[in-house]
């Protein structure tokens, strides 16, 4: 619970990481018994996958008119994303990625990347070699995953299987609402 951040809004149960930090201390006896049950039968209470999408301006000086020029911030379940903290700590070894993937992972951001490319670049223009280079623009590419194959190479990467399916049940439960 420690990674959750204070002072956020809450999802469409109205809780927040305040209620559950200043919350009896049953609540914590009954989420532990709750996440055992989700782990041994690979079900995820509906709500789980419920959460409210609020426009995010980027650019006040940009078009505001433009769909553009805001991005999505989806409000989750505070519950949901204590489950999925618990999951990620304790499966942290099967869900790593290559090193030279630096987007949604810590420590890392575009800002380094950019850093690397432009070292790279400045490294080979110092010798006096061409340097080309090729883009992709993966703005869409998590909507075209193949989710079953997805699943696939969690379960090759060793992560249990009633764990896989907690997340393929908690996938078919996703919905969104916009606020």
């Amino acid at each position: 619970m420690a990674s959750l951040k204070f002072g956020k809004a809450a999802g469409h149960d109205g809780l927040t990481k305040e209620c559950l930090r200043y919350c009896h201390p049953v609540i914590l006896v009954h989420l532990k018994l709750l996440f055992n049950m989700m782990a041994v039968h690979g079900y995820v209470p509906d709500d789980f996958g419920v959460g409210i999408v609020v426009p995010v301006l980027k650019d006040r000086s940009g078009d505001l008119c433009s769909a553009d020029n805001y991005r999505p911030i989806t409000l989750s379940s505070v519950i949901s994303k204590v489950f999925e903290y618990c999951v990620l700590r304790k499966y942290d070894n099967m869900l790593n990625s290559d090193n030279l993937q630096f987007g949604f992972k810590q420590n890392s951001s575009c800002a380094y990347a950019l850093f690397v490319l432009s070292q790279v670049v400045d490294y080979f223009i110092s010798y006096s070699s061409s340097v080309y280079l090729a883009s992709l623009d993966a703005l869409k590419a998590f909507d075209r995953v193949n989710h079953a194959k997805l699943f696939d190479k969690l379960a090759d990467r060793g992560l249990p299987g009633n764990i896989i399916k907690v997340l393929i049940d908690w996938y078919g439960k996703i919905s969104v609402s916009v606020k």
